[in-house]
């Protein structure tokens, strides 16, 4: 492991790497637009991520999981990847279906952020979000279009360093 593997984005003023190290983030949903947004996190170096979802791999199409057998649960692909990308960080990958057995695994992480397609899951995770005070970021995309939202205003300052 490269001991100075934050050093670049240290260099950025007001940057607190020691936050981000200590935050925990659940992320629900493993398509591709999860691929993407667990990618960066993990090269960040989020302290603990989760990754919530009951799907499985269909044709190795999505990059983290092009390794992982087909029929194989997502999550567990992910998990895998991740770890190469940084070793230095908790990764947990939860195959679970995504309806209400799901939010008593949630907890209160610092950020939630769901990246599924589900739309009655994501009413719900919105929903246990807002009434814990979680900040979440929720976003869907398909073939024709994408879409992005900030539920809550506030993110912790640790998530925008020198942006707060």
């Amino acid at each position: 492991m490269v001991e100075d593997r934050y050093n670049r984005q240290e260099l950025i003023e007001g940057w607190n790497q020691e936050c981000l190290a200590q935050s925990r983030v659940a992320v629900i949903g493993s398509g591709m637009l999860a691929n993407f947004t667990l990618t960066g996190m993990a090269a960040l170096g989020i302290g603990t991520i989760e990754i919530y979802d009951s799907a499985r791999v269909e044709a190795q199409k999505e990059f983290l999981v092009f390794s992982t057998p087909e029929g194989e649960a997502k999550v567990s692909g992910l998990e895998k990847m991740l770890r190469q990308i940084n070793p230095a960080i908790n990764i947990k990958g939860v195959n679970v279906s995504l309806n209400s057995r799901i939010m008593p695994l949630l907890g209160k992480p610092n950020l939630l952020v769901d990246v599924s397609n589900d739309h009655v899951s994501k009413e719900m995770v919105t929903r246990y979000a807002l009434s814990r005070n979680i900040p979440i970021i929720s976003a869907v995309s398909d073939d024709e279009r994408s879409e992005m939202q900030i539920v809550q205003q506030e993110l912790p300052p640790h998530f925008f360093p020198g942006y707060a």
